[in-house]
């Protein structure tokens, strides 16, 4: 698959999926189904990763844009127009990005 230092995509936000089901409790249920509902919505192209975002550190189930969202080059994939998948776009309440996030893991 693709190795590289950083990777361009959405990055599936809890405090996100939280305000949206309207709850400070880390442990309501609803959360964990809203996340269910947005990792099966992924199409198959978009292989989820995990990584962490470049401004605070903060890890992320990341949805990639495309397979050539991922470069180890910083600037170069700053620089990438990958456009954004339409079923993303209609998750973006529930997501942070597109941006870039540091790669850590398949």
């Amino acid at each position: 698959m693709f190795d590289h230092s950083y990777v361009k995509g959405y990055g599936v936000d809890w405090d996100k999926i939280k305000a949206f089901v309207g709850t400070d409790d880390d442990k309501d249920r609803r959360i964990d189904l809203v996340m269910c509902r947005v990792m099966e919505s992924v199409n198959h192209d978009h292989p989820v990763c995990s990584g962490h975002r470049l401004t605070d550190n903060k890890r992320f189930n990341i949805i990639p844009l495309a397979e050539e969202a991922f470069d180890d080059d910083l600037e170069r994939l700053t620089e990438k127009e990958i456009p954004v998948p339409r079923y993303l776009l209609d998750l973006e309440v529930l997501l942070s990005g597109p941006e870039i996030f540091k790669f850590a893991a398949w």
